[in-house]
């Protein structure tokens, strides 16, 4: 069985960022790489080459969605397990990104103390 290890987060929001770096990278012991944007994590992604994507479903330019879709294409992240972050609540956007492929959805805000925890268990769940 594969274990987590590598973790792609793409969020536009610098503060969530640094919280999850920290949560995760530094509390979680996870090899974090980081991108502002979608854009940024496909040129990241191939050299990084993730167990997991952790993507903001709300960004300018290229939203979670698009990012995923185009990360898709590659051929080291096309099959990777991906969990959105998103503010959205309603029932049909969590289903809209369930069905786009997510093992699961995180609502923000999330408690940093159990960010790791969720991702843990719902890695574990897909495999």
């Amino acid at each position: 069985m594969i274990s987590l290890n590598k973790i792609m987060h793409i969020d536009d929001d610098i503060d969530i960022l640094a919280i999850t770096e920290i949560v995760l990278g530094t509390l979680g012991h996870f090899e974090i790489a980081q991108c502002a944007s979608g854009f940024d994590a496909l040129k990241l992604a191939p050299e990084f080459k993730p167990d997991l994507l952790l993507i903001d479903s709300i960004m300018p330019n290229m939203d979670g969605l698009e990012t995923l879709r185009k990360l898709r294409k590659l051929s080291g992240t096309k099959h990777t397990p991906v969990i959105f972050l998103t503010v959205r609540a309603q029932e049909n956007e969590i289903q809209e990104l369930l069905d786009a492929g997510a093992i699961k959805v995180i609502l923000k805000p999330f408690d940093p103390i159990l960010l790791s925890e969720e991702i843990t268990l719902a890695w574990n769940a897909s495999r």
